[in-house]
């Protein structure tokens, strides 16, 4: 190698590890901190209890975040143990997917834990602007995933069903196959 080709050597060798010094500092100060979720995503849950809510977010921010609400109608008949719907045929329980949910961290499902009534049908509303499932199971290396029950795919602004009447009682976990890492319960009674 002649002397041209030592100094260029040097030089790189120099340059990446300036590089690599440079790199892992500013990543060394970028690092997440346990318990601290900064994203712009991040929607901060209406209060409940009377308690106040942080009120630092923008209007745009969790202006259509809703919590769930139930209606007391007779449950549908159709037989299927999911369907994605438009318009409810009559759910007796609503489990609404939050918008923001997609981010993990976030709150996925409301309520979380669902109580319902087997026999109940299960309304599971897509509050969110990216697709959702519930599936059940605790992910997808459950080889049980999905065999209880499965919504498919819930675009969003959309409402699938989920007929609770085969579900024995207990605690059932589910998860967003699209997400894995937003997790539920619902507790049949």
């Amino acid at each position: 190698m002649g002397s041209v080709g030592k100094v260029a050597f040097v030089s790189i060798l120099g340059l990446g590890a300036i590089t690599g010094v440079l790199v892992y500092y500013i990543f060394g100060n970028a690092a997440p901190v346990p318990g601290v979720i900064e994203s712009i995503y991040r929607q901060n849950l209406p209060a409940t209890d009377g308690a106040t809510q942080d009120t630092s977010q923008s209007p745009s921010e969790g202006a259509n975040s809703t919590s769930a609400a139930s209606t007391a109608s007779p449950p549908a008949t159709s037989g299927n143990q999911t369907n994605q719907t438009s318009a409810a045929a009559g759910p007796s329980v609503t489990l609404n997917i939050l918008e923001g949910a997609s981010v993990q961290g976030n709150p996925a499902y409301d309520p979380d834990p669902l109580s319902v009534t087997a026999g109940d049908v299960v309304e599971v509303s897509n509050q969110d602007t990216v697709p959702h499932t519930a599936t059940s199971g605790s992910g997808p290396e459950d080889p049980e995933s999905g065999s209880q029950f499965d919504t498919s795919i819930i675009d969003a602004g959309a409402t699938a069903q989920i007929d609770t009447a085969s579900l024995e009682a207990g605690d059932h976990p589910f998860y967003c196959s699209v997400h894995p890492y937003m997790l539920g319960s619902m507790t049949v009674k």
